[in-house]
């Protein structure tokens, strides 16, 4: 996904720190709904398979190359860019069911868009970016700091 003119940039850190939030404001919509009395059997229910394949996706932890199961089980293509787009999906499916579920019952967590601030992602995508260049600017001036002091071969003189 991009805010903006540059595409978003996600560490398996980011990813991690994304899914830790969704869970953590699914499960205090999950302690409401489970609370909630006026609630209907098929939105309960609804919710609840929802809220299920969501704390099993943020139970998954996903590196730069692997996909680390709950079970310790790993397998090869983590993806970054998939499973943020994959992680988006889910923050608005969950602010799609708060805004269903507070109609009914009292959720007792803030109710936010996950698409109103695109602002403050598109500048922290700008300081990523503007690190990895400095890094890579950094590296190449100490390659030619290295190659500089290495010896040349001298040609022989004709005498």
């Amino acid at each position: 996904m991009s805010a903006g003119i540059l595409p978003s940039f996600w560490t398996p850190d980011d990813l991690t720190a994304a899914q830790q939030s969704l869970s953590s404001q699914a499960s205090q919509v999950n302690a409401s709904v489970t609370a909630c009395t006026a609630l209907d059997a098929t939105s309960k229910a609804g919710w609840t398979a929802f809220y299920t394949q969501l704390t099993n996706f943020c139970a998954i932890r996903f590196g730069w190359l692997t996909t680390t199961y709950p079970d310790g089980t790993w397998s090869v293509g983590g993806g970054t860019g998939v499973t943020a787009d994959l992680i988006e999906q889910y923050g608005r499916t969950l602010y799609a069911w708060e805004q269903k579920l507070q109609k009914v019952c009292s959720l007792g967590v803030a109710v936010v868009d996950p698409d109103q601030n695109p602002g403050a992602l598109a500048l922290q995508n700008v300081v990523k970016y503007a690190v990895i260049g400095a890094a890579f600017v950094a590296s190449a001036y100490a390659i030619g700091k290295v190659v500089s002091v290495i010896p040349r071969r001298q040609e022989p003189r004709e005498a």
